[in-house]
C-alpha cells in the first residue's frame, strides 16, 4: 500500500461531516419531542410513539444502508457519492419535521409520523455513509486515529453550536410556532454546507479489489456470523442501553427545565454542558484507551454516568449542584 498522510484541511473537512450529522442529531433528539407536544399540540403518548418508530426505523435500515453502500459505483467513491445524494433530502426533511401544517389533529398526527419516519431513514443512510468514509480515506492506523479525533471534535462542536444557538434562534421570531421552523431551516442550511465541504475536501483512497468484491458475504450470512460472536452481542446490548439512556436524557431536558426547574432557558446550559464535556473527552480518550484499554474505558464511562445520574437525583432543584 502506498504511504500517504492526510492533510490538515482534509481532516478538518472530514470533521465537518460529523459537525453536521451530530448537530442535527442533537437538535432532533433535544427539541423534536418537546416541539411536538408543547408547540405543535401533539399528545405526549402519540409523540413518543412517533419518535420511537423513527428510532426503530433508523436501527432497522442501517444494515440495508450498508448493503446499498457496497453496491455504489461512482467516480466520487461509495461514501462521498451517497452523502452527496442524501444531503438535500436530509436537509429538506429536517426543516419539514419542525413545520406546523394547517391540518386538523388527525392530519397533523399523520404528518409528523410520516415526515419523521422518512427523516430517520434518510439520516440512517447518511450516517452509515459518513461512518464508512473514515476507512476509505486512509488505510494507515495513525491517519485513522487523527481523523477520528477530528470526527469527535466535529461532532462535539456541532452539538455545542446547536445547544447554544437553538433557543436563541427560536426567540428571534414572534412566536415559538415561527421560531422552531426558523431554527430548523438554519440548521438545514448548515447541514448542506458542512456535508458539501466534507464531500469536496476528502478523498477515498482505499478501494476494494475485485477479489474482495466477489467474496463479500451476503447480509444474512454476515448477520449469522455476527450473532455467533459473543463480543458483538455484548457490544450491541451496551450500545442499546447507552443510546436508550442518552435519548431519555436529551429528550427530557426541555421538560425538566420548564416544568421542574421552572426556567426553560436553563435547558441551554444543561445541554451545552453535555456537549462541552464531549469536546474535552475527545482529547483524552485516545491516550486513555491506549493506556487502560477500550473495555475499561467503557466500564469507567458508564460508572461515571451512573454516579452523575444519582447526583442529579440528590441535587433536586439546587441548580449549582
Amino acid at each position: 500500500m502506498n504511504r500517504y498522510e492526510t492533510s490538515l484541511p482534509e481532516r478538518i473537512k472530514y470533521g465537518l461531516g460529523d459537525f453536521a450529522q451530530n448537530g442535527v442529531f442533537t437538535f432532533m433528539s433535544s427539541y423534536f419531542l418537546f416541539f411536538c407536544t408543547d408547540i405543535a399540540g401533539i399528545g405526549l403518548e402519540y409523540a413518543g410513539m412517533v419518535t420511537f418508530i423513527g428510532r426503530m426505523l433508523d436501527a432497522l435500515v442501517s444494515p440495508a444502508a450498508g448493503q446499498c453502500l457496497d453496491r455504489i459505483r461512482s467516480p466520487l467513491g461509495k461514501s462521498r457519492s451517497m452523502l452527496l445524494r442524501l444531503a438535500l433530502p436530509e436537509a429538506v426533511l429536517l426543516a419539514a419535521c419542525f413545520a406546523v401544517p394547517a391540518f386538523g389533529q388527525a392530519g397533523r398526527n399523520l404528518y409528523y409520523l410520516v415526515i419523521y419516519s422518512c427523516y430517520s431513514i434518510i439520516y440512517a443512510f447518511s450516517s452509515v455513509a459518513y461512518s464508512a468514509l473514515l476507512a476509505r480515506i486512509s488505510g494507515q492506523r495513525a491517519d485513522r486515529l487523527s481523523l477520528n479525533l477530528f470526527k469527535s471534535l466535529g461532532a462535539a462542536c456541532g452539538g455545542v453550536f446547536v445547544t447554544m444557538t437553538a433557543l436563541r434562534i427560536v426567540q428571534t421570531a414572534k412566536t415559538p410556532q415561527q421560531g422552531y421552523p426558523r431554527a430548523a431551516c438554519v440548521f438545514a442550511l448548515l447541514l448542506l454546507a458542512a456535508l458539501g465541504l466534507c464531500v469536496q475536501g476528502t478523498k477515498e483512497r482505499v478501494r476494494e479489489t475485485g477479489q474482495e468484491s466477489r467474496t463479500r458475504s451476503s447480509f444474512p450470512d454476515s448477520l449469522r456470523i455476527a450473532v455467533r460472536c459473543k463480543a458483538w452481542r455484548v457490544l450491541c446490548v451496551i450500545n442499546f442501553a447507552e443510546l436508550f439512556l442518552y435519548s431519555m436524557h436529551t429528550q427530557s431536558v426541555m421538560y425538566y427545565a420548564k416544568y421542574y426547574l421552572a426556567d426553560e432557558s436553563v435547558s441551554t446550559l444543561i445541554l451545552t454542558m453535555l456537549q462541552i464535556a464531549s469536546v474535552l473527552v475527545a482529547f483524552v480518550m485516545p491516550r486513555l484507551s491506549m493506556r487502560i484499554g477500550c473495555k475499561r474505558c467503557v466500564i469507567l464511562g458508564n460508572l461515571i454516568w451512573c454516579a452523575a445520574m444519582l447526583g442529579n437525583l440528590l441535587a433536586r432543584r439546587q441548580l449549582p449542584l
